[in-house]
């Protein structure tokens, strides 16, 4: 059994008491014994230090200098490796900020699309949050984007602006795996109401997020490759069953994604991985070609994953 030494008395709760400040982000730490957080009843007759606690300050890894692997993180590696703010920029830009700049032609489409799979080349064989990538279609629908906003007049709230779909959604042309090896190589030919809407607001699909099996799983896990890992730390993982989606964002691999949820699915990544998620009050997002189960659609829904609210709020007004 261990105990806790505080000023020379036993404290049999402390195993309890240092669950719970841990939780919150504290350490409890021996003054003159740094490190020691309990002390069995042999240590405890060596030493009576009174204690302190102390505020933990998160643990950030340069994967920079140590690329992603055990305890390390592949978020945000821009600002550690020497490359342009600009990469950086664009990458974490809210879609708000991004639809605005692409509008008013400071910044165009097809370069934030192409710095995005720029970054998905380099991150993602660590992180496995795409099933899929649209890359061409992605490219010529930048193009086509930048080509619209150069005339003017008409462009959709979401025109320009990147944005990934969790592989639980029919994507016409793409394929859509539900997650399962049983659909590896199917193709719809047609697209769901929630990909139909993003499409008609003007964003640019760059691929299809990983999911478990039917989304049927609280983490990210299936029989079509390896886990999806969390960018924060590659020893962990994102959530389910939109770990995709949450990943991705997270580092910086999408501007905005769409996830489904049923028994959490957006809520759990979305904690995960220190970012926005809605579940929607079911009815408000229509489902129709949006999940492997006819029998699920009572209870799940489509809905958005973000880093800011006001993201949140602007690509639930689009599928809704």
């Amino acid at each position: 059994m261990f105990t806790f030494s505080q000023s020379g008395t036993t404290r049999p709760w402390a195993t309890k008491r240092r669950m719970s400040l841990l939780a919150a982000g504290f350490a409890i730490i021996p003054t003159k014994l740094k490190g020691c957080l309990l002390i069995s009843k042999r240590s405890r007759r060596q030493t009576r230090e009174p204690t302190t606690v102390v505020r933990q300050r998160p643990r950030r890894y340069n994967c920079a200098i140590h690329p992603p692997g055990p305890r390390r993180s592949a978020n945000r590696p821009d600002y550690s490796t020497g490359r342009s703010l600009m990469s950086a920029e664009l990458a974490f830009m809210s879609a708000v900020e991004l639809a605005e700049n692409i509008r008013q032609k400071k910044v165009s489409s097809l370069e934030a699309t192409e710095n995005f799979f720029e970054r998905i080349h380099r991150l993602d064989p660590q992180l496995h949050s795409y099933l899929t990538l649209c890359q061409d279609q992605a490219l010529a629908d930048a193009r086509a984007a930048d080509d619209a906003a150069q005339r003017g007049g008409g462009l959709g709230p979401l025109h320009g602006v990147p944005i990934s779909i969790k592989d639980l959604e029919l994507t016409k042309g793409v394929t859509t795996t539900m997650g399962s090896a049983v659909f590896r190589d199917r193709t719809p030919d047609m697209d769901s109401i929630v990909v139909e809407r993003v499409k008609a607001s003007g964003a640019v699909i760059l691929g299809k997020t990983n999911t478990p099996e039917f989304g049927q799983s609280g983490t990210t896990e299936n029989k079509l490759g390896e886990p999806c890992r969390n960018p924060w730390n590659t020893e962990r993982t994102p959530g389910g069953s939109s770990g995709g989606a949450a990943a991705a964002l997270a580092a910086g691999l999408c501007t905005v994604s769409m996830g489904t949820d049923g028994g959490g699915s957006i809520r759990i990544p979305a904690s995960f991985s220190g970012v926005y998620g809605i579940k929607p009050t079911q009815g408000r997002v229509p489902r129709y070609g949006g999940y492997g189960r006819p029998s699920a659609n009572h209870f799940s829904q489509s809905g958005p994953i973000t880093r800011t609210v006001a993201d949140s709020a602007l690509l639930l007004q689009v599928v809704a």
